[in-house]
């Protein structure tokens, strides 16, 4: 854990804790089913988000790098609400980012597919009045 050791953390917000002790109760959050006091939520990056109402606890995991924090946020859970107004917002601006690369493909394959079928039909109808003479 870092963080911990390189002063880049909240252990002042955890004064009893032990290192041990404060990625244990991190791990453990991150792993809580959200429901009753548990809020959470997965932002764009795959990132476990969690939020205990009742201790105030705020927690930031990843599956791969295991816990990237964990304090007790000054706004408690309207910072946790923030910031999942905030993580909403860029999974929707992804979603109709790639929504609209999609429906830019759709349409370029249609336009390509009507280019093809009218070359087809032009080099059709010169190969039919070479035919004919």
């Amino acid at each position: 854990m870092n963080h911990w050791k390189n002063g880049r953390t909240h252990r002042e917000e955890y004064p009893n804790f032990t290192i041990e002790q404060y990625v244990a109760r991190a791990v453990q959050l991150a792993e809580m089913p959200v429901g009753g006091d548990i809020l959470g939520h997965v932002d764009k990056d795959g990132i476990i988000i969690r939020y205990d109402r009742k201790i105030n606890d705020f927690v930031k995991a990843s599956v791969k790098k295991g816990i990237r924090t964990m304090f007790k946020p000054v706004d408690g859970e309207s910072y946790y609400k923030d910031m999942r107004i905030s993580n909403v917002e860029e999974r929707l601006s992804v979603w109709y980012a790639a929504k609209a690369n999609l429906l830019n493909v759709i349409i370029l394959t249609a336009v390509l597919s009507v280019i093809g079928k009218m070359m087809t039909t032009k080099f059709d109808t010169r190969a039919r009045v070479a035919q004919i003479a």
